[in-house]
């Protein structure tokens, strides 16, 4: 014989203490309250032993020093280091782009490359930006001569990518199924 649906609603399920007493309910209350609390002042020292810490590995490893000792906790794990990884690309990559670089990570950085003057690089930006060409330096100067080349480097780099677009575009009309015209073929139909 089934049961009904109003059988399976009347046992009592998890938490469901509807016969306990006024004052059972206040003294489970109250013993919830007790742990609650207990945790809860743990959890206060921790953070301030936290703290603590972070100001003595600040004095001892510097500002960086608490960002270097979560970077390693993080990269024990294989899921980790592939975050990390991941985030320095991204940050390299944001880097360069707001300094001109060429999103290569370099150990002797402090050397520049003959292309990255600061005039070149805003040039380029300003060639990728596709902004016209408004040279912001006196004619004659090496910093005009290095814009003028940034913006036609930039300027190559989107039209690259336009055409790349393009091909892109119409690679997505072409296939089986469809004609030159790019309607589908009057064949397939049964």
């Amino acid at each position: 014989m089934a049961r009904s649906a109003a059988a399976f609603n009347d046992s009592p399920g998890i938490g469901h203490n509807s016969g306990l007493s006024p004052d059972q309910r206040h003294a489970l209350a109250l013993m919830h309250r007790r742990k609650f609390k207990e945790i809860d002042a743990r959890e206060k020292l921790i953070k301030a032993e936290k703290r603590n810490l972070g100001k003595v590995v600040k004095v001892d490893l510097g500002d960086t020093g608490m960002l270097q000792i979560k970077t390693m906790i993080r990269a024990e794990t294989e899921e980790g280091r592939e975050a990390l990884e991941a985030e320095l690309r991204a940050t390299a990559e944001a880097k360069s782009w707001a300094s001109g670089e060429d999103g290569q990570l370099d150990m002797f950085s402090g050397q520049p490359k003959p292309d990255e003057t600061r005039a070149f690089h805003e040039g380029k930006i300003a060639g990728m930006d596709d902004e016209p060409l408004r040279n912001p330096y006196g004619a004659g100067t090496v910093d005009h001569e290095d814009y003028a080349r940034g913006w036609q480097r930039g300027h190559q780099v989107m039209e690259e990518i336009h055409e790349m677009k393009a091909e892109q575009e119409d690679s997505l009309i072409e296939g089986p199924g469809h004609d030159d015209g790019g309607d589908l073929d009057e064949g397939d139909e049964e």
